[in-house]
């Protein structure tokens, strides 16, 4: 797709700018939603995240750790979901997990 040639092209022509690193989060985000391929979109993100692109609060690694999830890579989850609670304890992500742990749980014990 257009998309996809446009990015790749700005990662392969200019691969050590900001710009580049926020085009991986955008591959990363394709790779999730519109042709799934959760090893492609971890791996973009991992890029961004290296390139210093980890987001305002924290989401590109929360967002790892989700890819992970869906991808079945628990340990890899696990370990991507320890960084971004250590790196951004007071973000709003950790209540939403506390959240979606709290709700899985009450529905396994209805």
């Amino acid at each position: 797709s257009e998309f996809l040639t446009i990015l790749n092209g700005l990662v392969e022509t200019y691969p050590r700018t900001r710009e580049a690193a926020a085009a991986k989060v955008l591959l990363a985000k394709y790779y999730v939603t519109d042709e799934i391929d959760h090893q492609r979109a971890a791996r973009y993100l991992q890029e961004a995240i290296d390139a210093g692109n980890r987001g305002e609060q924290g989401e590109n690694l929360w967002t790892l750790g989700w890819i992970r999830t869906l991808g079945r890579d628990d340990d890899a989850a696990i370990a991507a979901f320890d960084k971004y609670l250590a790196e951004f304890p007071d973000a709003d992500y950790p209540r939403f997990l506390q959240a979606l742990a709290d709700d899985m749980e009450g529905s396994i014990l209805r």
